[in-house]
């Protein structure tokens, strides 16, 4: 058994060593005494597999690449040299590559072959590249082993095992297209390497080969490079777009190819869809700010306590500009559907993680699993102010303005899916009658897969309640506020959101590494692995947790509809009769039909209520109870006893 050598692996091998392993440099001192490899990497570069072969001289090498369906998703027109190579490689039977058509493997196990016959045996979490290590600092466990010893045979079957079970050779195809094809070798490597493996939308598949080469420079290398598309095989009519729009944006454009920078990548997905390019991979936060090089926003939470503790002080001192420049009766709740919205845009980048864990474990329908956002406000009540701060917070300051929504239409919305992006698109001021013309939000994630990334949703409105499709579809929240500053408090409000905030950054690495997609993230609550994190930065830093920051959602214990019920009950503006398994609620004649609707409105879907002229059934009166009665502190339960003293035998 595996776990033999694992209790004491001294015992099976010559040497045992725990590293952290901070540079490449570091790393490939691992490699080079190697002359044979077998490898399984979430992430790896073909260049850098000649690199290896011409350096260390490499006999053989054998890649399990765990990220990729079709390796040629990594490949431009201009790679043809170097498919030439990687070919011949494999002709000679030195280089066998496995891509993982079924599953996204994040193993990392290397099997090295040494000249004297001995084996170095590693697993951690370095992937076979050179990106990234300017940002990372990855943990290795090394055995040195002759050949037939446990930890050896242990390593070997492990690998065989996944190359058996998600492996799919790669080469094949094109090793038979030169065989049987009477072109010359470069043309046929030409348009192999061109040849689109892909059914899907051609936009969406420009962005997601563009979005891959991005993800490899978010390494926080000094100088950019241009990241290359080949257009062979795509239609005229998208190549001219691509090609229009790339050099409008400071790009070059061929005769079957386009290239481009990150950032004019970046600006391309932003005029096309309004949004950035924000993409999780491998346990990081892959960022691409409009007109800037691709950087990484995950961030290790400090040891040290005090910027933590800045970090959280800042994000109090934008919530209390509630109690310094506002006008409501109810602060603590403004504040807290304030934090929800936060934390809904500290969410928002990893939506496409949850989808992923949804699937997997055979969720059914992601569109009531998965929901947007609504924030509800009356004019000045800060809702745009808001959606600029969370922008912000995601970004590192460089995304500072929501979408206007006179500016997107229903054709944006139908094409958001094609950006391939997780950055949230967050459209201002939208009124409910166009919400309700938006039928692509109904399915929005019906043809999503594990290959795909849609970004989701924010909406801020005036209008109350929009219909129960899109309800059921929606995290609801409202500010009820109004915001009448001095021009010296709009400076100090602005001064707080253009400050910058690590917090995000800190977040990301608890969700990916600290705390990754499991059983949290199984809750009904959506935003529960970021509640949690924020509570663990609060007892990283010892600072007291806010009353407003709770581990229920803000919209359930600060229910806005809920408090005007329990007005209306208390006001004993509806009589209450209950016939069989029924809840009748007849109001006065003083009361119109359009308010009465606009109750029924705020009362929850699993309520399942119905109006009848001046009457609303409901058709699950204790779920009503319980709902009504649910109120904070001692108050709990009393408007309850008040409205439901007479419902036993009607009134």
């Amino acid at each position: 058994m595996q776990s033999s050598f694992l209790d004491a692996p001294a015992a099976q091998a010559q040497s045992f060593t725990l590293d952290t392993v901070k540079s490449w440099q570091s790393f490939r001192d691992y490699l080079e005494d190697a002359r044979k490899m077998w490898v399984i990497s979430y992430c790896d570069s073909p260049r850098l597999l000649l690199e290896l072969f011409d350096e260390f001289e490499l006999e053989a090498l054998e890649l399990i690449s765990g990220n990729v369906k079709d390796y040629r998703d990594r490949l431009t027109d201009e790679d043809t040299d170097l498919v030439d190579r990687l070919e011949h490689l494999k002709r000679e039977g030195r280089l066998t590559i496995y891509t993982c058509p079924t599953k996204t493997v994040h193993s990392k196990v290397y099997l090295l072959e040494k000249a004297d016959g001995t084996y170095r045996c590693m697993t951690g979490s370095a992937n076979l590249t050179r990106n990234s290590w300017g940002n990372h600092t990855n943990h290795l466990a090394v055995f040195e082993t002759p050949a037939g010893t446990e930890v050896h045979e242990a390593f070997r079957r492990d690998y065989e095992l996944h190359r058996e079970e998600y492996g799919e050779r790669f080469l094949d195809d094109l090793t038979e297209q030169l065989d049987e094809q009477d072109e010359d070798r470069a043309t046929v490597i030409e348009n192999w390497v061109a040849g689109r493996s892909s059914s899907r939308d051609e936009v969406e598949e420009v962005t997601m080969k563009l979005a891959r080469q991005a993800v490899q420079q978010s390494d926080g290398a000094d100088d950019e490079a241009e990241i290359r598309l080949s257009l062979r095989g795509f239609d005229p009519d998208v190549q001219e777009q691509v090609k229009s729009e790339f050099q409008s944006l400071g790009g070059q454009a061929g005769p079957d190819s386009a290239s481009i920078d990150t950032g004019g990548f970046s600006r391309f997905l932003s005029r096309r869809f309004g949004i950035p390019g924000l993409w999780v991979e491998d346990a990081d936060v892959h960022f691409a700010p409009p007109g800037q090089p691709a950087r990484t926003l995950t961030r290790p939470v400090p040891d040290d306590p005090g910027p933590i503790d800045d970090a959280l002080a800042h994000l109090e001192s934008y919530l209390a500009t509630v109690d310094a420049h506002g006008q409501t009766n109810e602060p603590e709740a403004v504040k807290a559907h304030m934090l929800e919205t936060l934390l809904y845009f500290f969410w928002a980048p990893f939506v496409n993680e949850h989808a992923r864990l949804f699937a997997r474990r055979n969720v059914p329908s992601l569109d009531k699993r998965l929901p947007f956002l609504y924030l509800q406000g009356e004019s000045n009540s800060g809702k745009g102010t808001l959606l600029e701060f969370g922008l912000r917070l995601i970004s590192e300051g460089t995304v500072t303005a929501p979408v206007d929504a006179d500016e997107v239409g229903l054709k944006q919305f139908r094409g958001l899916r094609q950006a391939h992006s997780s950055f949230p698109l967050a459209v201002d001021d939208i009124e409910k009658s166009k919400v309700h013309r938006l039928d692509p939000l109904r399915n929005y994630w019906t043809q999503w897969d594990e290959e795909r990334r849609f970004p989701t949703i924010l909406f801020t409105s005036n209008d109350r309640k929009p219909q129960a499709w899109f309800r059921n579809r929606a995290k609801m929240l409202s500010l009820n506020v109004r915001f009448n500053p001095t021009p010296a408090a709009e400076a100090e409000v602005q001064d707080i959101i253009q400050t910058e905030s690590p917090l995000f950054g800190w977040v990301a690495h608890q969700l990916l590494r600290e705390a990754p997609p499991g059983e949290r993230w199984m809750e009904a609550d959506v935003l529960a692995p970021v509640r949690a994190a924020l509570f663990d930065l609060y007892e990283r830093a010892d600072r007291a947790v806010p009353p407003y920051l709770h581990d229920e959602p803000a919209e359930q214990r600060y229910d806005p509809g809920r408090r005007e019920w329990q007005r209306i009950a208390a006001d004993n503006q509806f009589a209450m009769e209950r016939r069989q398994d029924d809840l009748y609620l007849t109001f006065g004649e003083d009361i119109r039909p359009w308010k009465i609707a606009e109750f029924r409105r705020h009362l929850p879907a699993d309520v399942r209520a119905d109006q009848e002229g001046r009457r609303i059934v409901v058709r699950s009166p204790e779920r009503f109870e319980d709902w009504l009665g649910e109120a904070r502190g001692d108050q709990r339960g009393a408007t309850r006893g008040r409205a439901f003293e007479h419902t036993v035998h009607g009134v």
